[in-house]
């Protein structure tokens, strides 16, 4: 079973206090030694960046790289590569978000350093990065039934009304996992990689032991497959529909 990390959170403490409204002023960038400095090409920056800009050509020649949002007291940083956003703190205190291994987090933390440069902050020592929260997924091979999990698994919260899946905690390794019908799991709340795969493996084994596998008819998978295709054609039409209507709005 491949567990898939969708999102590491870590904290990163710069041990000095830092002025974000003047940096979020200063921090403005020439594009060109922006993309330089995070290794990125034109076209890769806009599609990182798509919900901002939605061509290449609409990206400004002068970038600000630190933005104020106004509604929470922090900063935002986000670095296209890796993928990441940084929550910056007056007091020093960053959250990384977005990454996906501890690898990104450093390098996406050593790029944040060079930035602060720029605007004239100078980090005197190494930064404390701890990883806070890994989020994965997992596919099971069979579907759940989520009724029977829920009475013979310990730990298990389950009210269809308020949210479709089953919430299991563990105490070893101490997790949240999010279990759906379909055979779907998501893993919260592990501090490494190998607690997310324990957990997704502790939670296979302990499923298919409270016999809670649905079975079903080769009649009933065909159906189901063919239901998939469908809504999967129907998507790619809608989405070709909508292009060659923003086509047609351009010319």
């Amino acid at each position: 079973m491949e567990v898939k990390i969708e999102n590491i959170v870590s904290s990163i403490t710069l041990d000095q206090p830092l002025n974000i409204e003047e940096l979020s002023e200063k921090l403005v960038m020439d594009l060109n030694e922006f993309m330089k400095m995070m290794n990125i090409t034109r076209e890769e920056l806009a599609k990182v960046w798509e919900k901002e800009y939605k061509s290449p050509d609409e990206l400004p020649e002068q970038l600000q790289v630190i933005k104020n949002p106004g509604t929470f007291p922090g900063v935002i940083c986000k670095i296209p590569n890796p993928k990441t956003a940084m929550l910056i703190f007056r007091t020093g205190k960053i959250i990384c978000s977005g990454a996906r291994s501890k690898n990104d987090v450093d390098l996406a933390t050593e790029k944040l350093i060079e930035l602060l440069k720029l605007g004239e902050v100078f980090i005197k020592e190494k930064p404390i990065i701890e990883v806070q929260n890994i989020v994965a997924s997992a596919q099971i091979d069979f579907k759940v039934n989520l009724e029977m999990a829920a009475l013979d698994c310990e730990g298990t919260e389950y009210e269809p009304e308020q949210f479709p899946g089953l919430i299991l905690r563990l105490e070893d390794p101490k997790t949240v996992m999010l279990i759906f019908r379909s055979g779907k799991m998501i893993i919260t709340g592990a501090k490494t990689t190998g607690d997310a795969k324990l957990a997704a493996e502790g939670t296979y084994k302990a499923i298919k032991e409270s016999g809670a596998i649905i079975k079903e008819t080769k009649e009933e998978i065909r159906k189901e497959k063919e239901e998939k295709e469908a809504a999967k054609k129907a998507k790619e039409a809608a989405k070709k529909a909508k292009e060659e209507a923003k086509k047609k709005t351009g010319e």
